[in-house]
């Protein structure tokens, strides 16, 4: 069984590449619709179940922050991540308040990407009481295993030319920093 993602974004290429990113970046996760914008997810969702709703923020028809709204009046429950070109603090704070679970910026960084769909799909699993995949590899129970360290160590060495924390390499390997 596939977390399945409703995927609501007006620029075609965009949505396009994003769903091919999602779906290569971890196991288990599927792009089961797009919409160009909010209306039209709307009209999809009523036909589809789905997981997890990932939306841009400025879109014709109806925009991202109006999506939110609506879904949570319908689907309370379900989590929307919100990726938007425009750093406007009010966005954030607009998604925030209506329950947006996460925020990314474009251009999308596939390694954000990456830990936004980890944590989405762990949370996801969780509450199915599955084992989590990563990468190829099953996390198993809280502890480590040395796959999962071998893996940190790679993702470490590959982001030596950039700022890590504890937090953001656990999000990646869904573990507890403290592992």
């Amino acid at each position: 069984m596939s977390m399945k993602i409703l995927l609501v974004e007006d620029e075609k290429k965009i949505r396009e590449g994003l769903a091919a990113m999602i779906e290569q970046s971890i196991t288990g996760v599927t792009v089961a619709g797009q919409a160009e914008h909010g209306k039209e997810a709307l009209q999809w969702l009523k036909t589809h179940p789905v997981d997890v709703v990932v939306t841009d923020i400025r879109m014709g028809e109806m925009n991202g922050i109006e999506l939110l709204n609506r879904l949570r009046a319908v689907y309370p429950h379900l989590p929307v991540a919100i990726i938007s070109g425009y750093s406007d603090f009010e966005y954030t704070k607009q998604a925030i308040r209506n329950g947006a679970v996460d925020y990314l910026l474009k251009p999308i960084n596939r390694v954000e990407l990456t830990a936004m769909m980890t944590r989405l799909i762990g949370q996801w699993k969780g509450e199915r009481g599955a084992s989590l995949v990563i990468n190829g590899e099953e996390a198993e129970g809280k502890e480590p295993s040395k796959r999962m360290i071998r893996k940190a160590k790679q993702l470490i060495h590959e982001s030596l030319n950039q700022e890590l924390s504890l937090q953001y390499l656990a999000d990646l390997l869904y573990l507890h920093p403290k592992h």
